[in-house]
């Protein structure tokens, strides 16, 4: 006889700055050029609004960083 036992556990995905606060960079999509990693989302924009004006760029990608944990609930 094969006995079971199964246990349904709820996970919790919290943002983890051990690893760092999140990191935000902009990416010219035309010439891949591309701004500093700061942890200020500003500064990534800022530097997108520069490279438009001097290269008449106008298509970027953000890009963000996160580490995140999960971890049971109620344990």
């Amino acid at each position: 006889m094969v006995r079971s036992v199964l246990r349904y556990v709820d996970w919790l995905l919290e943002l983890d700055t051990s690893q760092g606060l999140p990191v935000f960079e902009m990416r010219c999509t035309e010439c891949d050029a591309v701004s500093e990693a700061s942890e200020m989302p500003a500064l990534a924009q800022e530097w997108a609004l520069g490279h438009a004006g001097r290269t008449r760029h106008t298509r970027f990608r953000a890009e963000h960083t996160s580490y995140f944990q999960a971890t049971q609930v109620g344990e």
